[in-house]
């Protein structure tokens, strides 16, 4: 592992530290923020369709940490390969490939990478869109107050 891996490794698990009184989320919000201010790297990401899913794929060199937006929707996380320490509920863990989890609705993640990693996320796409930014949009939540808004949206409908 390389002197950036880890000392990006070390921020992460001080960040998950139980000690902490700020709340995960919080947390991740707030190293997502200083994350921002650094340079940001491109990732290779390609998307898959077939009838009713839509699939993300994206490729993730060694070394680099990335965080997740909020999806409004439970969906399967599929990483095919490499290895990434990962918040899992309120837990920092590293996985290796295969792994395969279902994330709950609302869920943000914050990874390290260890080894260059492929992450798949599968999420249900009934309306057969193909248009990324409108997929996105129907998705993923930008804030948490626009997942806020939406999950009560949904409590009303049902």
């Amino acid at each position: 592992m390389n002197q950036i891996a880890s000392y990006g490794e070390l921020l992460i698990r001080q960040m998950a530290r139980d000690g902490n009184a700020m709340p995960m989320r919080e947390r991740v919000h707030s190293f997502e923020s200083l994350m921002k201010e650094m340079p940001q790297l491109k990732l290779a990401v390609f998307h898959h369709f077939s009838p009713g899913i839509y699939c993300r794929e994206l490729h993730i060199p060694a070394g680099v940490i990335t965080t997740g937006k909020i999806h409004k929707h439970s969906c399967l996380n599929i990483m095919s390969k490499g290895a990434r320490s990962t918040l899992v509920g309120d837990q920092v863990i590293r996985v290796e490939a295969p792994f395969i989890h279902v994330s709950a609705a609302g869920t943000k993640r914050i990874s390290l990478t260890h080894e260059d990693s492929i992450w798949i996320t599968v999420h249900p796409n009934p309306t057969q869109e193909r248009d990324i930014d409108k997929l996105e949009s129907m998705l993923v939540a930008e804030t948490e107050d626009e997942y806020l808004l939406f999950e009560a949206e949904q409590r009303c409908l049902s």
